[in-house]
Order: C-alpha cells, then sequence, then structure tokens
C-alpha cells in the first residue's frame, strides 16, 4: 500500500487555488498581449515569469511553461543578470517537479536559493526550499523532505506568511505519513485544512482531504478514509483539475481494493489511468499503470498485468524514483510466481531486493529462496540460462573491443585537433614576441610600458597553453597503449570540456573567478581519472566573493594545483586530498593549496632515484606573471610552506598565493 499512496507526494505546489484552467487561459491571453508592447528586458522577464508560472499552474501545459522559461534564459544569458539566472532556474525547477524530473528540479532549484539567501530575500528562499522539500518528498528521500520543511516553516511563521504555512504544514504531513507516522501527520494535516479553510483555498483543502483518506486508509479507517476522498472529488470538479481527479479516482480505486471490492477498484484505476495518459507527470503515469496490473493480477489475468507492469516499467526509468521500480519488481515478481516462472520470479524479487532502501526483511529472504529453490530444480532452465549467459559474455567482450577500438580512433582524431591548436598557440606566442620587440625600441612614456605589460601578459599565457596541453596528451596516449577504453573515453569527453574552457579563456587577459575555478575542477577531474580515484579534492570560496564579478589571470592557479599532484599526491600510498581554499584581502585574492602528499623533500628524493627531471615550468611562467601584475604592489606573491607533525615527519606542502584582481 506504501508505493500506492506514495503518488500524493507530489500534490503540493505552490499554485494551489480555486482557479480552473478555463479561468488562467484569459490570463495567459491578456500577458501576451501586454508582451507585444513590453521593451526592456525586466518588462519582458516578469512577463515571461508570469506567463510561464500560469502555464504551470494548469500541471499540464508544461512544455509551454518551459518554453518561456527559455526565453528568460537567453535574455539571462545575454545580459548576465544574476537575478535573471536566478529566475530562469526556478521556473526550470518548478517545469521538472512537474514533469517527475526531480533530481534536475533540485539542481535548478538549489540554484535559486543561493541566490536569494545572497540577497537576503527570505521570502524567496522559502518558496525554493518548499519546492525542494516536495521533490525530495516524490524520490522517496521523506527525512530530508522533513527537514526542509521545517525549515521553511520556520521563515513562514517568522514573516507571518499564512498562505505558505498552510502549504508548509501540508508538506510536513505528508511526510510524516509516509514515514508511517500516522498520528502525528494527522496534527499536522488538520492544521492546514483549518487554514485552508480560512483562506477559502478550495484546492489546498482537497488536497488535505486525498491526504488525509490515505492516513486513514493504512489506519483502517474505513468510512473517514471513503468521506474524505468524496469530498476531495467534489472540489476537484468544481475548480476543473483533471490532475486532482485522477489522483482522488486513484486513491479511492485502493480503498475499494483494501475492501475487496476489485470491480469498482478496475473501474477508478482506469479512470485514473485515462486522465494521466495526457498528463506530462511520468511519475503518476507509471503509478496508474502499476495499479491497473495490480487489479489484473487479482483477477488472475496474469499475461495482462505483465502488460501493464512492463509498460509501467519502461516509464518509470523516465522519472528519478527507485521505490517506482522496487514496487514494480515485486508485483512482477509475484505475477510470474502465480504463473509457475520462477526463473522470472526471482530474478525480479533480486532487482527489487537490491531497490529496497528500507531494513531487510527476512520473511522476504525466506520467499527468495523458495523461489531459488524452485528455480534450480528446473535443469533445462538453468541450461538454457547458462548457455545464454556465455552468448552474453563473449558479446560483452566484442562490445570491450568495439569500445578500445572507437576510443583509439576517437584518440588519435582529437590528438589531430589538439596538435593543430597547438601549433596556433605557438604562432601565437611568437607573433607576440614579435611585437614585444617592436614595442620596445617604442619605450619612451609610462603608457607606453605599460602597453609592453600587455604584451608580456599575453606571451606568458601563450607559453602556458602548449605546456598544459602536452601533459594531457601524454595522458590520453598512456591510456590508449593500456587499451583502457572505458578511462581513455571518459578522459576524451572531460578533456574536451577543458580545450573549450582554456580557449574561451586564453584570449583574455584577465577572467571571472568562477570562470577559473570551473576550468581548475575540470583538470583536477581529469588527474584524478589518470590516477584511477587516487585522490580527492574540496574547493572552498568565502561566501563574500562575488565569484562572477571578481577578476584574476587566466591559468593562473592550475600550475600550483598540478605541481601538488604530481609531486605529493602520486607518490602518497593511501588516498590524497587537495585543498584549495580562497578569500578576500583588500585587492588581493589570497589563495591556499594545500595538498597531504608525501612532501617536498621525499618527493625530490624519489625523482632522483627515478632520474626523474620534471621542470616545473608553469609555475614560473605564473610568478613571472603575477610580478609583473604586482610591480606597483610590492607584495609577497607566493609562499612555499612544507607541512610537518611535532617529530618533523611530512604532512604535506601548502603554497600560499596572493592574486591581485584590480
Amino acid at each position: 500500500m506504501r508505493n500506492i499512496i506514495s503518488s500524493l507526494t507530489v500534490i503540493i505546489f505552490l499554485i494551489s487555488s480555486s482557479k480552473v484552467v478555463g479561468q488562467i487561459n484569459p490570463k495567459i491571453d491578456s500577458l501576451k498581449q501586454v508582451l507585444t508592447t513590453s521593451a526592456t528586458d525586466s518588462a519582458k522577464v516578469q512577463l515571461y515569469g508570469q506567463i510561464a508560472w500560469a502555464y504551470a499552474s494548469t500541471r499540464i501545459q508544461t512544455a509551454e511553461a518551459r518554453t518561456y522559461a527559455d526565453s528568460i534564459r537567453l535574455i539571462a544569458e545575454r545580459t548576465q543578470d544574476q537575478y535573471y539566472i536566478a529566475r530562469y532556474n526556478f521556473y526550470y525547477g518548478v517545469v521538472d517537479r512537474l514533469e517527475g524530473k526531480n533530481n534536475s528540479g533540485i539542481y535548478h532549484m538549489n540554484k535559486y536559493v543561493a541566490y536569494n539567501k545572497r540577497q537576503g530575500d527570505s521570502s524567496r528562499v522559502a518558496g525554493g526550499l518548499f519546492q525542494i522539500a516536495a521533490m525530495q518528498s516524490a524520490m522517496g528521500v521523506y527525512e530530508k523532505a522533513i527537514a526542509t520543511h521545517y525549515r521553511v516553516l520556520s521563515i513562514e511563521e517568522q514573516n507571518n506568511d499564512q498562505n505558505g504555512i498552510a502549504y508548509t504544514k501540508q508538506g510536513i504531513g505528508i511526510a510524516l505519513f509516509e514515514t508511517q507516522r500516522h498520528n502525528e501527520a494527522l496534527v499536522y494535516l488538520n492544521e492546514a485544512l483549518a487554514l485552508y479553510k480560512k483562506l477559502n483555498r478550495l484546492g489546498g483543502q482537497a488536497n488535505v482531504h486525498v491526504t488525509l483518506g490515505n492516513v486513514y486508509t493504512q489506519m483502517s479507517n474505513i468510512e473517514d478514509a471513503k468521506e474524505n476522498y468524496e469530498q476531495a472529488l467534489r472540489n476537484f470538479k468544481k475548480i476543473n483539475s483533471p490532475w486532482g481527479i485522477a489522483l482522488t479516482q486513484s486513491n479511492i480505486g485502493h480503498l475499494n481494493e483494501k475492501t475487496g471490492n476489485f470491480n469498482d477498484s478496475k473501474s477508478n484505476h482506469l479512470k485514473a489511468l485515462k486522465i494521466r495518459e495526457s498528463l506530462p507527470n511520468k511519475e503518476l503515469l507509471t503509478r496508474s499503470l502499476l495499479a491497473v496490473g495490480v487489479v489484473h493480477h487479482h483477477d488472475k489475468e496474469y499475461n495482462k498485468a505483465l502488460e501493464y507492469f512492463n509498460r509501467a516499467k519502461k516509464t518509470a526509468k523516465e522519472t528519478d524514483s527507485k521505490s517506482l521500480m522496487r514496487d514494480i519488481q515485486f508485483r512482477m515478481s509475484e505475477t510470474f510466481a502465480a504463473m509457475n516462472n520462477y526463473k522470472a520470479a526471482f530474478e525480479a524479487r533480486t532487482a527489487q531486493m537490491i531497490l529496497k532502501d528500507s531494513i531487510y526483511d527476512k520473511t522476504k529472504a525466506h520467499q527468495i529462496a523458495d523461489l531459488q529453490t524452485k528455480y534450480e530444480t528446473e535443469q533445462k532452465d538453468k541450461e538454457i540460462l547458462t548457455l545464454t549467459r556465455e552468448n552474453e559474455i563473449q558479446q560483452v567482450k566484442a562490445d570491450t573491443q568495439t569500445t578500445i577500438k572507437n576510443a583509439v580512433i576517437g584518440g588519435i582524431f582529437l590528438i589531430g585537433i589538439i596538435a593543430g591548436l597547438i601549433i596556433y598557440n605557438l604562432r601565437q606566442r611568437l607573433k607576440s614576441q614579435k611585437l614585444l620587440l617592436a614595442k620596445n625600441e617604442q619605450l619612451k612614456n609610462a603608457k607606453l610600458k605599460e602597453q609592453l605589460q600587455d604584451l608580456e601578459m599575453k606571451a606568458l599565457r601563450a607559453q602556458m597553453n602548449p605546456h598544459f596541453l602536452f601533459n594531457c596528451l601524454n595522458a590520453i596516449n598512456t591510456m590508449i597503449l593500456q587499451n583502457d577504453g572505458d578511462n581513455a573515453s571518459r578522459y576524451l569527453a572531460k578533456f574536451s570540456k577543458l580545450v573549450r574552457l582554456i580557449l574561451e579563456n586564453s584570449e583574455q587577459q584577465k577572467v571571472s573567478l568562477k570562470d577559473e575555478l570551473d576550468m581548475l575542477e575540470s583538470y583536477i577531474q581529469l588527474e584524478a581519472i589518470r590516477f584511477n580515484n587516487k585522490m580527492d579534492y574540496d574547493i572552498n570560496v568565502d561566501e563574500s566573493i562575488d565569484q562572477f564579478n571578481t577578476f584574476i589571470p587566466s591559468m593562473v592557479l592550475q600550475p600550483f594545483v598540478e605541481n601538488g599532484i604530481w609531486h605529493g599526491l602520486l607518490h602518497k600510498e593511501k588516498k590524497g586530498l587537495l585543498t584549495i581554499n580562497i578569500k578576500e584581502n583588500n585587492d588581493d585574492l589570497l589563495c591556499e593549496i594545500i595538498d597531504n602528499g608525501i612532501g617536498r623533500e621525499k618527493s625530490l628524493s624519489l625523482e632522483k632515484q627515478e632520474h626523474l627531471k620534471k621542470k616545473s615550468m608553469g609555475i614560473k611562467i605564473t610568478t613571472e606573471r603575477l610580478k609583473i601584475l604586482t610591480q606597483q604592489k610590492m607584495n609577497e606573491l607566493v609562499n612555499i610552506i612544507d607541512l610537518k607533525d611535532e617529530n618533523n615527519n611530512a604532512l604535506g606542502t601548502k603554497v600560499n598565493i596572493a592574486i591581485p584582481t584590480s
């Protein structure tokens, strides 16, 4: 019953109201009319958002809502306005939630919440967290959902937001119900219902009545459950909500199933399914398919039941709900067992147990053992399975060879492209150096000296990029020679992204801290793949720093990070950790790069033993660049500290770098 009731976890939507779809359409038409006369970006973003919200509130026209969210994104990308970026992330999050794409929705909503935290807008923070909590409930992580809801409730009570308090108490009630805390759930749900009645929110009342019906069903209080479902159905029909009608029909179907009235149960579930097939939410569609399959199973129409279970399995893959897939596998196992197909029953039950996220049930373990015993007695099926597995192994080997071949071909192709990029960078360096020589003859005043500094910076950056690219090419070549197809393929994908970031940044004297850190993180991920994930990393930026509007020299941190990995963490037997801390001090950024590697002394000793002479050209070049930038500042640029314990044993290395931001 738990999987059936959790269909309600997506019920809460901030716009639960008594407006019908027919009433919303004139509002959309009116907004579109105003849009034709709006000239400023600010006005357009406001109207695009209102139209997206109006479409989303229908729960049906989510594609249209996403289109208008796209329009906000285009303006945000053109203007780089942080408020606009936050707005389109909010609408993307709402649409993703309504379509059952919860992981994506939480990603977008977290960006929206982070922006409003920086702005100190508690009301919008609460709205974003509310959406996140609802998606956490839909994914079955109820304890997280409850914790998030309590954060929201605290903000709303401080702001005396009665609407918000009602929505949030309803959300807490749902999550408590899902964790079997029925009496606590009833307290919050009845408080939410009282607020909805006070605010005359008919849609909110309907939603709470459905949840109350579910709670009473679980408590076997059939009469109260039936009364709440009937009231919910009346309210949803009044506001013309297909989504709500389908939800209530589905839950009435479960109630009839519980009381043994399977004919009415099938009718209820088929009505709900017909409506949900026209709605965008794949999670709710999956639940209806599963419910219809269960009724067919009870009627011993096993093939029909499997037909619906397989359809449910297909749509479940489009959602982020493991609990749904778990319940489908469980029902399929029961049906296969009833058909004496113990092989398939065993496989389905095993898949269900892997997905199960609660305490291990010994009774279920005995059922699995029983199915496995019956299956193993069928020797003929076992022999067929063995032959099938042998064929699968051969197919896997063939696929592996194909993957390696494709990786090698792709590697050769990419190496050709990178070689061209290196030649281009070298030519740019020579061109810059020639310009430097010409300008040296004209240096007669301070203005020409500043131009010289700019050209020197370009030349030094041009030296840096080939040095880094050669290192990456060498790593790709090593993986290809070792037939490490999977890592080569992943490395090439991440490397192509990194090359794009380098090309975007290399022609600029300064880049935003955000862009520099994105490039740096891509590089660290590449090195982690090269060293078989022998290292973790942690990047911490002081909250007071505006990463988008703080500019630093491009590629200034990468050489020090590379040095820490190659000379500190590479030789460490245990898994290493690279930590990067960035703080602000007047006009400088203070950057700490800390590794818990073997230390400089031991690294130098090992390199001498292995006859290694790897020169840190990147650090030399970067130091020269920083000296040029800080000629007027006279402050210390780079400070390297050997970390040791009280017994003088090496704990790693810390590099302090002062980077000018103005």
